[in-house]
């Protein structure tokens, strides 16, 4: 899944030199219905890949049949949340600032990420496993799932409105 960060920033580039948006925008769709066709499809490429992950796991168990099965199935799955939350950070700043922001977004989310995995690993791994221990499941994959989807309307709204003030020329 996290391979769909390049091909993010490889649609928009094509996208800039094509000038499609500008191209777009004078169809009778709504910048909402653009803007969010653009997410709904960055979204299904990474379940597709992540789908695809889960099927070479799904052939990496039955060779390995004495692992614990979920393992195989936790990567895909951590896979495709960093990849949506890495991408619902970039997408605006594609739109604001082109496939530089975009990469130079990505770069960032992955490094605050491996940075705290650091922190966690280096310094603080028993009080943080201590934290979530004590945090229900149910609450934790509510909060989890809620702050994800928060995410998501705030990123859409603000790619929304950098859309609009695109001029068509």
């Amino acid at each position: 899944p996290m391979i769909t960060g390049g091909m993010v920033v490889s649609i928009f580039a094509e996208d800039d030199k094509d000038n499609c948006n500008k191209a777009v925008k004078t169809l009778p769709v709504s910048d909402f219905e653009i803007v969010g066709a653009r997410y709904a499809i960055i979204e299904f490429m990474i379940v597709v890949t992540a789908c695809i992950g889960v099927i070479f796991n799904a052939f990496a168990l039955l060779m390995h049949s004495e692992d614990y099965m979920a393992i195989y199935y936790i990567f895909p799955l951590v896979g495709i949340v960093m990849a949506t939350i890495s991408n619902l950070f970039a997408l605006p700043f594609c739109y604001k600032y082109g496939v530089q922001g975009a990469n130079s977004t990505s770069i960032a989310v992955l490094l605050l990420v491996g940075a705290g995995v650091a922190y966690i690993r280096k310094n603080h791994g028993l009080n943080v496993i201590g934290i979530v221990e004590n945090i229900s499941l149910p609450w934790f994959t509510l909060g989890f799932v809620l702050s994800i989807f928060a995410l998501f309307f705030v990123s859409l709204y603000i790619s929304v409105k950098i859309f609009e003030k695109e001029s068509v020329k």
